[in-house]
């Protein structure tokens, strides 16, 4: 790939001189393994260098070399725009082999592709394109990854039919990126509870999260492998779907990140999460020795008491429920640990102190 001329793409976006660097491939796998959670293999801060992965063979990486500190911003920008230059090429390649990427959607993917790697995060969709497609009437966006073996990878009609089955309605379906998909449902998918329900933020949500749950249990059972889901707030792709693919791959970012093992992400209930993810690495961990005043953790049974007690409210009735112990058992542990740190997560702020040190204590403990 000319890699020549997307840093001449990259320049205006960062503002900066760029330039083309080789590194071994040991070399590489080593500073990975202390890479920044969410940017592993995509980019790395070596010193005041910012390096940005191109692609590798079995002796040496070819990187993009930025010889300032960027912006979290600036370089989850980058990150994208190299990815949709990669998915070109897999594009061009998947096309010569007969697959579906020319089919109807084609059009929106391509510009779509197009605005990111020129840095244009908030531009609208061209009238004729948008027109075409009816993308001028709100629309449900989802964004799907399905994080699965590359040994059989699956075609986009077999997703359309599924989603059609599932939903009996029409979508448009972009196939954005490998394993990567943007849905673009009705407004008929909400329950027909009229106008009035759906200016009610709770119920609107409660109705998002009942739909994606139930679609991401029909591709556990009828799809392959393993998939992560997120959905927005309906919106008019005509003019926000850029803004809105960008959100919706940090709502998947961010909760594969705070919330292993959930796979359906939802922006709305990772707000302090968002927060937290922009603080650099140094001060978490600092942060969350200060709060177990130890740089271990809690023990397994009381990290699982306290992540209970947080996801029920502080409840201490229902934790032990959930939990299966005696409420005095629970009691037990939440003084055990008062003893040990110093903080009552039953008092409001210490248990906001407590809750912050545990999500970041999920993104230190990787390093």
């Amino acid at each position: 790939m000319n890699w020549e001329r997307i840093k001449d793409k990259l320049e205006p976006i960062l503002d900066t001189p760029l330039r083309i660097k080789f590194m071994p491939i040991e070399d590489w796998n080593l500073l990975a393994l202390s890479a920044e959670p969410g940017h592993m293999e995509k980019s790395i801060m070596l010193d005041q260098e910012m390096l940005f992965f191109l692609g590798a063979d079995e002796y040496e990486v070819e990187l993009i070399a930025v010889d300032q500190k960027v912006t979290e911003t600036e370089r989850k920008l980058v990150e994208l725009v190299l990815d949709s230059f990669r998915s070109a090429k897999i594009k061009g390649l998947s096309e010569t082999k007969g697959t579906a990427l020319r089919e109807p959607t084609a059009p929106i993917k391509e510009w779509l592709l197009e605005q990111l790697r020129l840095g244009k995060a908030q531009a609208e969709m061209p009238r004729s394109l948008a027109e075409s497609f009816a993308l001028d009437n709100e629309k449900i966006p989802f964004l799907l990854y399905g994080d699965y073996s590359d040994a059989r990878p699956l075609q986009s009609e077999e997703l359309v039919k599924l989603l059609e089955s599932f939903f009996d309605a029409e979508l448009t379906v972009i196939p954005l990126m490998d394993k990567e998909w943007v849905i673009l449902g009705p407004m008929e998918l909400l329950d027909a509870s009229g106008e009035e329900d759906r200016e009610n933020a709770e119920s609107l949500e409660e109705s998002l999260i009942s739909i994606s749950s139930g679609l991401h249990e029909m591709l556990a059972n009828e799809w392959i492998g393993e998939t992560h889901l997120a959905v927005h707030y309906p919106n008019v792709p005509a003019k926000s779907l850029l803004r809105t693919i960008i959100e919706l791959r940090e709502t998947v970012e961010l909760g594969k990140t705070y919330h292993v093992g959930d796979n359906i992400h939802f922006p709305w209930s990772l707000y302090l999460e968002k927060l937290l993810y922009e603080i650099p690495p140094a001060d978490m961990a600092d942060f969350v020795n200060r709060i177990f005043k130890t740089d271990k953790p809690p023990d397994i049974e009381t990290l699982t008491a306290l992540e209970t007690f947080f996801s029920l409210d502080c409840n201490v009735s229902e934790t032990a429920k959930k939990l299966y112990i005696h409420r005095n058992t629970l009691l037990y542990r939440l003084d055990k640990f008062k003893q040990e740190t110093g903080l009552d997560v039953r008092n409001f702020r210490d248990a906001v102190q407590v809750r912050i040190a545990l999500l970041l204590y999920k993104v230190t403990k990787r390093k």
